[in-house]
């Protein structure tokens, strides 16, 4: 079956409403958290993709570059991580949680896993499956669109 490029971009344009609606719900909730949004962000990219650079950490957590580093400034202030100069690329900083910036994400993550716990409790398993397998497999097609 053909799909036409209107079903297509029907499609796309949900993705968008996906991530708002069920990503950002999390930090759209009330907490006493100590840090905000883009900061919890920037510190969740360098647990998952610490060996990337700043650039690449910025575009994981949707903040231009010069916002991230001011992000980046303060963090490093409060001892939730620390910069290392890439050896490879003197020119680039790789990023690095501090045992502080460790336990914060550790319990970040257990509220984020809770949160989604919850928002899927409405699925069954086999639901799940098929969520998980379609999100695997735009992932896998976005690298090959997009790369």
């Amino acid at each position: 079956m053909e799909i036409s490029e209107a079903q297509l971009l029907k499609l796309l344009w949900a993705i968008p409403r996906l991530k708002f609606e069920l990503l950002d719900g999390f930090w759209k909730q009330e907490s006493a958290r100590l840090l905000n949004k883009s900061q919890e962000r920037t510190l969740l990219a360098v647990k998952m993709h610490g060996d990337k650079c700043m650039t690449e950490l910025s575009k994981f957590t949707g903040v231009e570059k010069g916002s991230f580093t001011h992000i980046v400034d303060t963090l490093e202030k409060m001892d939730y991580l620390w910069r290392k100069p890439d050896v490879a690329d003197k020119r680039k900083t790789i990023l690095k949680l501090t045992a502080k910036g460790k336990a914060y994400v550790k319990e970040l993550d257990a509220a984020i896993r809770k949160y989604y716990s919850d928002k899927f409790s409405v699925l069954s398993a086999a639901e799940r499956e098929q969520f998980f397998h379609a999100c695997n497999t735009i992932i896998s097609l976005m690298g090959k669109i997009l790369y």
